[in-house]
């Protein structure tokens, strides 16, 4: 379930090439890096990630808004990148960025059976 702590973060890593890019932006587009309602700069895993947390309970139409959204606010901050939606990923965190820990291979698979969601 959904809650502040947890959250998914629709975006990419920012490499070499992106990041300067994002450098070199123009000064009247620095409001999109600056405020977290366009878009976030956020720590995975000790690698810089830049894109959109979605809002709890959002809908798969919505996510996909989201990553279009991303995706063309990062074209126009950073032309040369040429993301598309499809290069972005969903992530799922908590907390201090960090991801929310899953359950081993094989662990749940005993538990969990397709036919108990038929009703």
């Amino acid at each position: 379930m959904p809650t502040p702590s947890r959250f998914l973060f629709v975006g990419c890593p920012i490499d070499a090439h992106l990041a300067e890019a994002l450098d070199c932006c123009r000064e009247r587009d620095r409001v999109f890096l600056q405020d977290p309602a366009y878009l976030e700069s956020l720590t995975v895993d000790g690698a810089a990630w830049i894109g959109r947390r979605c809002v709890p309970g959002a809908a798969v139409d919505a996510i996909e808004d989201v990553a279009r959204n991303v995706a063309s606010l990062l074209r126009r901050l950073a032309p040369d990148a040429a993301l598309q939606p499809a290069d972005l990923l969903i992530v799922a965190l908590e907390d201090e960025n960090l991801p929310i820990p899953t359950s081993e291979p094989g662990e749940d698979e005993a538990t969990f059976a397709y036919a108990d969601l038929i009703g």
